[in-house]
């Protein structure tokens, strides 16, 4: 992710301190109205613990709501 808010300086700063780098990118997905595409907009990042769960930390002013679509993906290189 590029960029130089506050938020992405925090992500940069757990993944120094952890040495990790984030596995996951975490989405709200909008949904259109039918025949259009959904909108994606990232809303936070994951990393992986060593039992298989995943961490997950949120973009300042990222709301989780109910009855909304989320979608935690797997980051590509191009995010990193």
């Amino acid at each position: 992710m590029k960029g130089n808010n506050k938020a992405q300086q925090q992500e940069t700063a757990q993944a120094a301190s952890t040495g990790n780098s984030p596995t996951h990118s975490l989405y709200h997905v909008e949904e259109r109205g039918e025949g259009e595409k959904s909108f994606w907009s990232e809303i936070g990042v994951g990393w992986v613990n060593k039992d298989g769960s995943i961490n997950l930390r949120t973009k300042t002013g990222a709301l989780l709501l109910p009855e909304h679509s989320y979608q935690l993906r797997a980051r590509t290189e191009k995010q990193d």
